[in-house]
């Protein structure tokens, strides 16, 4: 594996309101199978929502699209909620373009990294 592929990093959060997903570096068809590997031990089934916070994504490529909207499904399925949230530069225009900003109920601009507010 390249060594930039090395700088990806995955953290999960579980809170109250909802499971946090925090990725880190480029999301892409090398990086897209470790993001799926690090959710495989929770269970969405019990989420009232999935937020993937996107604010340190640097690149996003067609399988990091396809995880994103295999995440949404996985809530949909179960009536639970999904956002990704902090897109921005180049993974913003990513999403944009290829209209999937409203399915994946990303914010104009972005919107605030959910991972770092104080909610």
């Amino acid at each position: 594996m390249e060594s930039y592929k090395m700088d990806f990093h995955v953290t999960v959060t579980d809170r109250a309101d909802a499971i946090v997903v925090h990725l880190a570096g480029e999301l892409d068809m090398a990086t897209a199978e470790r993001a799926l590997d690090a959710l495989r031990g929770t269970d969405l089934r019990a989420a009232r929502s999935l937020v993937v916070d996107l604010a340190d994504v640097s690149f996003c490529d067609s399988s990091g699209l396809r995880l994103l909207l295999h995440l949404r499904q996985a809530m949909v399925e179960h009536g639970g909620g999904f956002d990704a949230v902090g897109a921005h530069g180049i993974v913003a225009s990513t999403i944009d373009v290829t209209g999937l900003a409203e399915v994946l109920h990303v914010p104009a601009g972005g919107g605030p990294s959910e991972t770092k507010s104080d909610r």
